[in-house]
């Protein structure tokens, strides 16, 4: 996914490998410290019939800190 939106961002080669050394343990890392209790709490807590919403939101959640995490960088000044 780093790579992809890099790319579309206009990166090319050095700068995919720059974004996937720089964003990839700690998305790995976010992806661990939320999905997994999410998912125990959805299977354990959450009503069958409301456990794809639920997967859904914390989706939803991922989506938005993991755009956050990828936009291209500000050049400094």
């Amino acid at each position: 996914m780093i790579t992809l939106l890099t790319a579309i961002d206009g990166g090319r080669g050095p700068e995919v490998k720059a974004a996937l050394k720089s964003d990839w343990a700690s998305s790995v890392r976010a992806n661990w410290v939320l999905w997994v209790p999410a998912q125990f709490l959805n299977f354990r807590y959450v009503a069958p019939q409301h456990q794809l919403l639920f997967a859904n939101v914390t989706a939803l959640a991922w989506n938005v800190w993991f755009s956050f995490l990828t936009r291209p960088k500000a050049a400094a000044a």
